[in-house]
């Protein structure tokens, strides 16, 4: 019954070696399925299976190694299977090599990596044709092969590089540290390079098979780590607690400072001063009134509570912001809850499931808001909210899948697990947001705002009356840099942790980021409402929600841009499309918490400013 679950071995138990995906070790998102590739695992029956809706997701293609390792047991060079390889198998494992094929395994749920094999150049002495042969380094451990393939050549002198040969490891030595029942550590070697036979069906040689023995070694050791740290050896503190990330933390709690004393300064001293300025037009005669300064946010108060073009989609917008907002801050307190920063497929799938149960929020805030401007098809505006967002990701998602069942990518989600999401969107989210819904639409009542609409909508002054400083495209320009500045540094380490092996684990800096760029998102909505306002601009609905949200967004699209050229390896239609797929959905997301944020604020900020002046 001992198993990888409960963590709790007694001696001679069995361990699982799993074997997950295999691909190229300098583009990590390019994944296959390890049994792609002409290796073999071993005919030692596993009881159980091990993959989540998370796991499936994420592409994870699980097989067991399928030997008979057990608890406390040291084994020598034990056969794991045997294969005979083709002249096209040796050509794709040539390939493969090249390429820095590598592979991922888990043993009670710890990651290990190993290299598939090494490319060594094959050189000759002017005076032998003795050959160099490869020898093998003490260790090779992939953090460490980044910069060194683990092998060094013995060459005679003089040397004169001609071909190069390429290795095939047909061994794994997998040294484990044990505390009592519990397995603190594992370590993988590969180890054994087989050189591969030319593949040149000309050749007798080359067109012969070759058979490869694959073998395993198991060495257990004691230690006196504890079993709650044994996932410390992942985590890169000096990168991701260096004082860089220290310092941008606190220059975003100063920004927010910052910020909020100088929104607070400005816009108290405006709106003290526009009081006055309306006070004193009040008590003049109606003949002096209209000799007095005819402008400003007062000027129209009669459209500044128009219902906004589009309600249906704006409320559907809204609801599904706060949604991901709600989303996003309950699943970090789960993460720091629950210390699941190295399983990722946990993360994806408690995810998925809090966005179910968060649909309550997204139907009452889409509701409330849309009963509030008198929106009456509140039936439809159901189906448009609990699908607006989940039909976006399946776009995306869909049109990635087709790719990468067309490449035989480890990336390409079953149909099964695709049936489940629409299970989940069926049996959970539409009914949740249908009852946040009804609760949003009783709650929101009858709108009680300020000031009535006039009949007749006021004309919108013309862009050059206005001036550039309100024209929509420098409006959402200047209103995402802050809220982006707030985050940029963090992004940094965000992408290097998911486009890179970094493994993120501080996400009570992410929780306090996220709580910043609120905080900014909010302040800049306010300021660019004002001035809209302020040049008798009152259709500010959708330009609040475009501009914070949006210019976020933008700046974060624009850096993803840099990091792929800058930062990445990654190639190829597939490739391309992944990183910018998901990375677009991302800045959607992006878009709509932010833009929920900023429209709630701003719509805060005018019912206050218009509660406060005498209107006839």
């Amino acid at each position: 019954m001992a198993d990888e679950h409960n963590h709790a071995y007694g001696s001679e138990d069995q361990i699982v070696v799993w074997l997950n995906t295999i691909g190229p070790y300098d583009n990590q998102q390019e994944t296959y399925e390890y049994q792609k590739l002409p290796l073999c695992v071993g005919t030692h029956k596993i009881e159980h299976h091990h993959e989540s809706l998370g796991e499936a997701l994420q592409g994870f293609q699980l097989t067991p190694l399928g030997v008979n390792m057990r608890f406390l047991v040291n084994e020598q060079d034990v056969p794991i299977c045997e294969r005979s390889l083709s002249p096209d198998d040796r050509a794709q494992l040539d390939v493969a090599i090249q390429q820095r094929y590598w592979y991922s395994m888990y043993l009670d749920n710890l990651p290990v990596w190993a290299f598939l094999g090494v490319e060594a150049p094959i050189v000759k002495n002017t005076t032998t044709t003795t050959d160099a042969t490869p020898t093998p380094k003490a260790a090779l451990a992939p953090a460490a092969a980044d910069d060194d393939d683990g092998y060094a050549l013995v060459t005679p002198t003089r040397p004169e590089p001609e071909i190069m040969q390429t290795y095939l490891y047909t061994h794994r030595n997998f040294d484990i540290a044990f505390n009592g029942d519990r397995i603190i550590e594992v370590n993988v070697t590969a180890a054994h390079p087989v050189a591969l036979r030319p593949h040149d069906p000309t050749s007798a040689l080359g067109a012969e098979p070759q058979r490869v023995q694959f073998t395993y070694s198991v060495t257990w050791r004691k230690t006196d780590q504890p079993f709650k740290t044994r996932f410390s050896k992942y985590l890169d503190s000096e990168f991701f607690e260096h004082r860089v990330h220290w310092f941008s933390i606190c220059n975003s709690f100063m920004l927010v400072l910052f910020l909020l004393a100088l929104v607070s300064a400005i816009l108290f001293r405006t709106l003290r001063r526009d009081f006055a300025r309306y006070d004193r037009e009040e008590s003049l005669l109606d003949f002096d009134r209209d000799l007095g300064d005819d402008y400003g946010w007062k000027q129209v108060h009669g459209d500044v509570f128009r219902p906004p073009p589009r309600l249906l989609l704006l409320s559907a917008c809204y609801g599904t912001g706060f949604q991901l907002l709600c989303l996003a801050f309950f699943t970090v307190l789960y993460i720091i809850a629950g210390e699941l920063y190295m399983e990722r497929s946990s993360i994806l799938s408690a995810a998925i499931f809090i966005y179910a149960l968060t649909s309550v929020v997204g139907g009452h805030a889409s509701a409330g808001f849309y009963t509030k401007y008198g929106g009456q098809n509140w039936i439809k505006l159901v189906f448009v909210t609990a699908g607006l967002w989940p039909s976006m990701v399946g776009a995306v998602c869909l049109s990635i899948n087709a790719v990468a069942i067309l490449q035989t990518s480890s990336r390409a989600i079953p149909f099964g697990t695709m049936v489940v999401l629409v299970v989940i969107w069926l049996m959970l989210v539409l009914p949740l947001t249908l009852i946040g819904s009804i609760v949003g639409r009783n709650g929101a009542g009858h709108a009680s705002f300020p000031c009535r609409v006039h009949p007749i909508p006021r004309p919108v002054p013309r862009p050059p009356e206005r001036g550039t400083l309100t024209r929509m495209p420098f409006v959402t320009i200047a209103a995402g840099l802050l809220p982006f500045g707030s985050i940029f540094i963090e992004m940094y380490f965000i992408f290097t942790s998911f486009w890179a092996y970094k493994i993120y684990y501080v996400y009570g800096f992410m929780l306090f980021v996220l709580g910043i760029l609120c905080i900014v998102t909010a302040c800049v909505a306010v300021v660019a409402v004002y001035v809209l306002l302020n040049a008798e601009e009152h259709r500010w609905h959708w330009r609040a929600f475009i501009a914070a949200g949006g210019g976020t967004a933008l700046y974060v699209y624009a850096y993803s841009i840099f990091y792929y050229t800058a930062r990445t390896r990654m190639f190829g239609t597939f490739q391309t499309l992944w990183y910018f797929g998901y990375m677009g959905l991302a800045c959607i997301g992006l878009l709509l918490m932010l833009g929920a944020i900023a429209l709630r604020s701003a719509e805060v900020f005018v019912q206050k400013i218009y509660s406060n002046v005498k209107i006839d």
